[in-house]
């Protein structure tokens, strides 16, 4: 789990398998899409390539995601399982150049698509996969045993698996979130069955650690001078468990509290910022630029991947993204200062009251709540809000481009250590000098898998024992029975 991520398209391999935005094929503007989609709410739009062709992406605050061809204005409302195939294809072939893999020749490769589309399987239970269900699968016969998921919604590659993944993935985060996808499938049982669990090893850890510490003599020793009365294997779980007792139970109870059981991290207050308020409402006039304006505001330069429609205070803005995920800014330093500035400034105008902004600061560096680990990345600098609402939030925004990054209330805060801190071991002076993260987790992983491997033979031992003692007093009712 800490080198192999569960199966997960990151925007990284997203933006690798698709081909470079020519704007120059854009005939349908962003001005006609708002009215080709009239009587929607826009949550969010994108402009990107589907199969080779520019294609809008937008999502609505129904929930609903659609894709309209930005060179025809066609509405992509039927993913049949060729075009399925042709993404697929055309994803891999672009993900290829992208590494500079001359190694493989992809008219060499067949793949072969599901036709009996997938709605829910092993390596796609994230809700957030929900508006592109269900899902053409396509399978390549290639050396990395690749998967490709293709949504039915847009036609767009969501989600990609490998051999290697798939593998250790079956004997880590599987087996750590209990998550087969019979159970995972119904997430109310799944979140109940994880609580259950984690409760039971937390109660057996505690009353195991009581026990011991009852049996453990560090002054008045026992006859051999040992501070244990055990021997062999039931010392060595005594000692590693005196040794990892703190450690156990700190993992488990923050495993526990991570399924935020009977809400205990819920916010408390009425009124909740949030990215919509800092926003402002997604209106399509926002987006209504035409094409000339788009292509001056985005620019025509080589890499560009997307062009992505962000809004900030009510007014939209374009910006390209290149492969990297870096963002091609084509306006002016001065206008994104003052934009900043204003969005910033109208953040904490929510809830019909004024709610101010108590503390601002820009960060060039990360803290202990915004920071990049397990395989995420986070843009520097960034502003840190810190507002005087019921639940005392903290809000982090792009000091580039004044876009929200996130949000975290102080009962969030608290949940970042008792879960990121006390379960992954996220703290700064570890993961900001790996390997030290390393050494440490793995080290502790070791001395768990060792607790747990001599509670297993204890198990089995005692087991043992009552078995022996059953049969022993079955031969003995036996033979009582044939004296009389």
């Amino acid at each position: 789990m800490m080198y192999v991520a569960f199966p997960n398209l990151t925007n990284e391999e997203r933006l690798a398998g698709l081909p470079n935005l020519d704007l120059k094929l854009v005939q349908f503007s962003p001005a006609d899409l708002v009215r080709s989609v009239e009587g929607l709410e826009l949550k969010n739009a994108k402009l990107t390539s589907i199969v080779e062709r520019p294609a809008y992406v937008v999502e609505t605050a129904q929930g609903k995601t659609l894709s309209v061809f930005a060179d025809t204005g066609d509405i992509a409302d039927r993913v049949t399982a060729e075009s399925a195939l042709a993404a697929a294809e055309a994803f891999y072939r672009h993900s290829l150049n992208a590494r500079s893999d001359d190694s493989f020749d992809v008219s060499m490769v067949s793949a072969s698509v599901t036709q009996a589309t997938v709605l829910f399987d092993q390596w796609t239970v994230s809700n957030s996969l929900n508006p592109h269900r269900p899902f053409y699968k396509v399978q390549f016969d290639n050396s990395e045993g690749l998967h490709l998921y293709v949504s039915t919604a847009t036609g767009q590659v969501v989600r990609d698996t490998t051999s290697h993944e798939r593998f250790w993935n079956w004997l880590g985060a599987n087996l750590h979130w209990i998550y087969p996808v019979q159970l995972r499938r119904y997430p109310s049982i799944w979140h109940w069955v994880v609580v259950v669990l984690s409760t039971i090893g937390v109660l057996s850890v505690l009353t195991g650690a009581t026990i011991g510490l009852m049996r453990l003599r560090l002054k008045r020793r026992y006859r051999d001078g040992d501070m244990t009365p055990y021997k062999g294997v039931n010392k060595l779980h005594h000692v590693v468990g005196m040794v990892s007792a703190v450690f156990l139970v700190t993992f488990i109870t923050s495993g526990l509290l991570s399924m935020n059981p009977l809400g205990v991290f819920n916010a408390e207050g009425d009124c909740l910022v949030s990215e919509t308020d800092y926003s402002g409402k997604f209106e399509g006039n926002q987006l209504a630029f035409d094409l000339a304006e788009l292509r001056q505001m985005t620019g025509t330069a080589e890499g560009l991947k997307e062009v992505r429609f962000y809004q900030v205070v009510g007014e939209a803005h374009p910006i390209g993204i290149d492969q990297t995920g870096r963002r091609m800014l084509r306006e002016p330093s001065s206008r994104l200062s003052a934009l900043v500035e204003r969005a910033t400034g109208d953040a904490a105008a929510v809830c019909d009251e004024r709610i101010e902004v108590v503390g601002q600061s820009l960060l060039t560096e990360f803290d202990a709540y915004y920071y990049s680990h397990h395989g995420s990345k986070r843009p520097l600098p960034v502003f840190k809000l810190e507002l005087d609402d019921l639940d005392r939030t903290w809000v982090y925004v792009d000091a580039q481009t004044g876009e929200w990054i996130f949000s975290k209330t102080a009962t969030q805060r608290v949940q970042r250590w008792v879960y990121n801190g006390l379960h992954s071991l996220d703290f700064l002076f570890l993961i900001e000098r790996r390997p030290l993260w390393d050494i440490v987790v793995i080290s502790l992983c070791v001395i768990g898998s060792v607790m747990a491997l001599s509670s297993v033979v204890l198990a089995y031992r005692r087991l043992q024992k009552r078995r022996k003692r059953d049969l022993s007093r079955n031969a003995t009712g036996r033979l009582v029975q044939g004296s009389g």
